[in-house]
């Protein structure tokens, strides 16, 4: 077992999230009700930091055959270090200000999260 890993100072949250319209207006999303988050960040021993993110939700998509709005529900999973280095969380740290843009991230993944079709 790495002793290095355990965590030292950890944040728990839990939170409702609202992506805003400007991210979606340009794509096939209708509409992305409140997505319910559970965060926790932790620092270990190395003074690395470690996301663990659950969101749980769903955007409003045109049905492929009738047209009719259709909710597709989402679940995103994520367990990243956090680092200027990583890809996907590294452009979202402002290490001067000591804040992460979970919008960012999340909107990141719900793009991937798109049916081609539904």
């Amino acid at each position: 077992m790495d002793y290095t890993k355990l965590p030292i100072q950890k944040i728990n949250k839990q939170d409702k999230i609202i992506i805003p319209q400007t991210y979606y207006e340009n794509t096939e999303i209708i509409d992305i009700p409140a997505i319910d988050v559970t965060l926790t960040i932790f620092k270990d021993s190395s003074q690395d930091y470690y996301l663990d993110l659950t969101a749980k939700g769903s955007m409003v998509l045109h049905d492929a055959i009738s047209w009719e709005e259709v909710n597709y529900p989402f679940t995103i999973n994520l367990n990243e270090k956090i680092s200027e280095e990583n890809e996907i969380l590294g452009k979202f740290i402002a290490n001067l200000q000591n804040t992460l843009d979970i919008i960012g991230v999340l909107w990141e993944n719900i793009v991937l999260e798109i049916p081609i079709s539904y």
